[in-house]
């Protein structure tokens, strides 16, 4: 039996797991991490490079080490002395580094040696454990941690579906087959989306030689260091939010203190850059139908003065579908357990971030605890360190 298992092996699986091995709170025979790919951070490392994306929205202090000066000190081995490795604000780090730190952390602490290939389906009780399986096998485990979350579940708005059926050239940036290669002088480029995703990857495409591309968003470009109020990170404004006993005021407070669909001032200003010489456009309508076309375009037709665009190569920056409640898995062990739900549908933990009957929770099912920030990496940190503070 092991005593951890936990389930998703992206940022937030390989932080805990870190977190739990260095404070030894487990040995490494005693823990698990269960995830589909075969390889560490998969989707992330595939997400990052499909989008475009060159400098990390997170300080350089959001690393997937403990020590938030981790990162800064791989950076200066004369090996990584690049001058191009930081940007401003607050020293973020170039995914490049970001991923090759990663890579050596998971490396010397032997994380890899962790994984177990698969993906859960049902979790039920097995004489006081938790029996976790999957198609082929099945885990025992005496504590759980569910590390899922939506990035494999991109969102599709609902005029793309039939037009995609009917043959249209419209790929996700983020779905597991997307192709970030382009096609050979692609007709009209065109990305839809107004947030990071998009403008990043019309930027890249530029860099790459095709222009001009057209970015079509229902809303205007916002700009914002960071995709939340960072004053969510810490005790600040995080000791009110927990104070708050309501959970649809968390909700609330949750949605307004988020900022999708937003970019950074660097990424803003290199698509300024670009526009001003023709070689982006930026249109703000919203996209009232596409057809197919016989010779293999699509029609996207917008409410923008009834605008009309042709394109051969259509990329949808959409984001992803923000239904990790809704999972199978964790309807099953949501109605397995009786465990506690919102009006949301979303779990409510303790502060310690169990759910229920020794199963944890982090990213998007914690952040009813955990706030704004729960996403990201620094969510799985104080995820981490919740745990580490109840166990201890």
């Amino acid at each position: 039996m092991l005593d951890w298992l936990i389930l998703g092996g992206g940022i937030h699986g390989t932080i805990i797991s870190r977190y739990l091995l260095a404070h030894d709170l487990v040995d490494s025979d005693g823990l698990r991490v269960l995830d589909p790919y075969e390889t560490p951070l998969a989707v992330w490392r595939r997400t990052t490079q499909a989008c475009g994306m060159r400098y990390l929205r997170s300080p350089s202090s959001h690393n997937l080490d403990i020590d938030f000066r981790a990162l800064r000190r791989f950076a200066r081995r004369p090996e990584n002395r690049e001058p191009a490795h930081f940007i401003e604000p607050y020293r973020r780090p170039a995914l490049e580094l970001f991923n090759a730190h990663a890579e050596n952390l998971i490396a010397a602490h032997g994380l890899e040696h962790l994984r177990l290939l698969g993906r859960a389906i049902e979790i039920t009780r097995q004489n006081g454990a938790k029996r976790v399986r999957t198609a082929e096998t099945s885990f025992l485990a005496k504590n759980v941690v569910l590390a899922f979350s939506d990035s494999e579940s991109p969102l599709y708005p609902d005029w793309s579906v039939q037009a995609r059926q009917d043959g249209a050239p419209i790929s996700h940036v983020f779905s597991p087959d997307f192709d970030p290669r382009p096609p050979e002088e692609p007709q009209n480029t065109v990305i839809i989306g107004g947030g990071i995703t998009a403008l990043q990857k019309a930027c890249e495409l530029v860099r790459n030689g095709i222009s001009p591309v057209t970015v079509i968003s229902r809303h205007q470009i916002r700009v914002s260091t960071f995709d939340s109020n960072p004053c969510f990170i810490g005790p600040k404004c995080l000791n009110e939010f927990q104070a708050e006993r309501d959970y649809r005021r968390r909700r609330a407070v949750i949605e307004a203190e988020r900022f999708p669909g937003s970019v950074p001032r660097d990424v803003a200003e290199e698509f300024a850059a670009l526009r001003e010489q023709d070689m982006v456009r930026f249109v703000n309508a919203h996209i009232t139908s596409a057809q197919a076309q016989p010779d293999g375009t699509v029609r996207l037709s917008c409410s923008e003065d009834e605008t009309v665009i042709e394109s051969s190569y259509v990329l949808l920056a959409t984001g992803f579908r923000r239904r990790m409640y809704k999972a199978p898995i964790v309807q099953q062990t949501t109605k397995e357990f009786g465990l506690p739900t919102a009006d949301c549908g979303f779990p409510i933990p303790q502060p310690h971030l169990e759910w229920g009957e020794r199963i944890f929770v982090t990213g998007a099912l914690a952040e009813l605890e955990l706030g704004p920030p729960a996403m990201n990496i620094i969510g799985a940190h104080n995820t981490a360190r919740r745990l580490v503070a109840a166990l201890r």
